[in-house]
């Protein structure tokens, strides 16, 4: 972890009561970003900052577990640097081909739930591609529902 990222969680501690501001400081937190390149990071980096965008979906990985609702996450942007706390309102894993429309609308980047799909299904073909796998409708995705709690 660097120390901007530390700096970043000590910072959003701080904001909380004395008591919550404590528990905080101790408190495990994911560390992450969207993994994409420079010109869509920006756009999903704006659409998490003006509200537009309170969820994501990612690849089900068995080697890590999966967040629980009330834990947090600092989002990293393309340059390696948060910025933002956000906390999960709520998780789901459930196959790909099971996400539904409104969900996917909640992560503010496409129309309609096939464009959602059409992205998805490129970005997650991609990942798998370098794990040296494929990608299948009915691999496993997690649903995070997130909150945007702090912003430096």
């Amino acid at each position: 972890m660097t120390e901007v990222v530390e700096n970043l969680w000590k910072e959003y501690c701080s904001t909380l009561n004395s008591q919550e501001s404590l528990i905080c400081l101790n408190e495990p937190y994911e560390v992450w970003d969207f993994g994409v390149e420079r010109e869509s990071s920006e756009k999903l980096k704006s659409l998490v900052l003006n509200g537009k965008k309170t969820a994501t979906t990612g690849l089900r990985d068995n080697d890590n577990p999966v967040p629980l609702p009330g834990s947090k996450a600092i989002i990293l942007d393309n340059d390696g640097l948060p910025f933002c706390v956000i906390e999960y309102a709520e998780i789901t894993v459930k196959p790909f081909n099971e996400v539904a429309f409104d969900y996917a609308m909640l992560e503010g980047e496409n129309a309609t739930l096939a464009e959602w799909q059409q992205e998805h299904r490129k970005i997650f073909s991609e990942w798998r591609k370098v794990e040296g796998t494929s990608f299948s409708d009915t691999d496993p995705v997690i649903c995070h529902i997130f909150k945007l709690v702090f912003v430096p």
